[in-house]
């Protein structure tokens, strides 16, 4: 099941749920509301919540950075070569020292975007958002 498909599913249970609990409560009051709502988190909920938590893998941490959009805060510098050009990025809320990607062109000034490519130990690799296209998540900061 894609992505996608999950959250319009996702969408169309919260609205049904709010629809249920707010028929309940109109018919039956404050307890008719306390009742449907714990009758759809049994029936609903928990197991859409397993279903999701089956089909779409957490990504946290390192396995989260590669294909983010991040914002250079720091100019890259050359070095010896293209390849050793150094700066310092935001991504996810956290300031990361970062190297461009072996084959990049142009160097990012500050406020610019890139992709994160890999994670190098401390070091993310980093390529120009205009030569790596639109792939990629696009979750800022």
């Amino acid at each position: 099941m894609s992505r996608h498909r999950l959250l319009q599913t996702m969408v169309g249970l919260a609205a049904l749920e709010g629809a249920t609990a707010g028929a309940a409560a109109l018919l039956w009051g404050p307890w008719g509301l306390l009742g449907a709502l714990a009758v759809l988190l049994v029936v609903g909920d928990w197991p859409f919540g397993w279903l999701l938590e089956r089909h779409v893998p957490a990504r946290l941490g390192r396995e989260a950075l590669p294909g983010t959009r991040a914002r250079v805060v720091a100019s890259f510098r050359p070095g010896e070569s293209r390849q050793a050009a150094r700066g310092r990025i935001h991504v996810h809320g956290a300031l990361w020292a970062a190297r461009l990607d072996p084959g990049t062109e142009s160097l990012p000034r500050h406020g610019e975007y890139v992709r994160v490519r890999a994670v190098e130990g401390l070091t993310l690799v980093v390529s120009p958002e205009s030569e790596s296209g639109a792939a990629g998540r696009s979750v800022e900061d």
